[in-house]
């Protein structure tokens, strides 16, 4: 039986031309052995200053966790999310899920699609739905960008930092609700930083951040 399997792999690929990026098994877009060896325990960072969580600075300010690095087969597979495999969100949201504690509120909100981006979804709900689903936590999609601000790939660190408070807001909800925020990729923080500070300016308290990957 075993001689047969690459002959099933290749009509696999006929009909679903992919390969798993850590592998390279033809048919399937991540195989959930090489999903799992991806993830690791990763300590928490300040939201504000990257730094390990809580640090003397900034103590009570919001902490960010991750469940990788983004670099290597983790960069391949966010890219794929990003590129059209939407299905990938929900799977690496499950299998975040196992990694992280469940935290203790009574919602996820998923980072918003950026106004320029012409993809059809937002691989950072995707991703909240998978967490969603494991924690037995609802999902809200509630925030948008208030504006069409540029764009924060290819810029610096200080002008990521640059973003204004005023950059999102988010629908009427229940005031009183306490919320983690769901990203695919953390690279200066500054995006969870704003979105925490425009949920507490409509009343809502953020208390935790989750992301697939630190980007570095």
């Amino acid at each position: 039986m075993p001689r047969f399997l690459p002959l099933v792999e290749i009509l696999l690929h006929a009909f679903w031309p992919t390969f798993c990026p850590v592998c390279g098994s033809l048919g399937s877009s991540l195989c959930e052995s090489c999903l799992k060896s991806l993830l690791k325990p990763i300590r928490a960072r300040c939201v504000v200053c990257g730094r390990d969580a809580p640090c003397g600075a900034h103590p009570r300010d919001l902490r960010v966790q991750a469940a990788s690095i983004y670099e290597s087969e983790m960069r391949d597979v966010i890219l794929r999310l990003k590129s059209g495999e939407e299905s990938l969100g929900r799977r690496l949201g499950l299998a975040c899920a196992a990694v992280f504690a469940k935290p203790d509120v009574g919602a996820l909100v998923p980072a918003p699609l950026h106004l320029k981006s012409r993809r059809g979804y937002n691989q950072s709900l995707c991703i909240a739905k998978g967490l969603g689903e494991a924690w037995g936590l609802e999902v809200l999609d509630i925030a948008r960008w208030a504006d069409d601000f540029p764009t924060r790939r290819g810029m610096s660190r200080d002008e990521r930092m640059s973003l204004p408070n005023d950059a999102f807001i988010f629908a009427p909800h229940d005031p009183n609700i306490h919320i983690a925020l769901v990203d695919d990729v953390v690279t200066t923080g500054s995006t969870l930083l704003s979105l925490s500070k425009a949920a507490l300016a409509h009343g809502i308290t953020v208390t935790r951040a989750f992301a697939v990957a630190f980007a570095s």
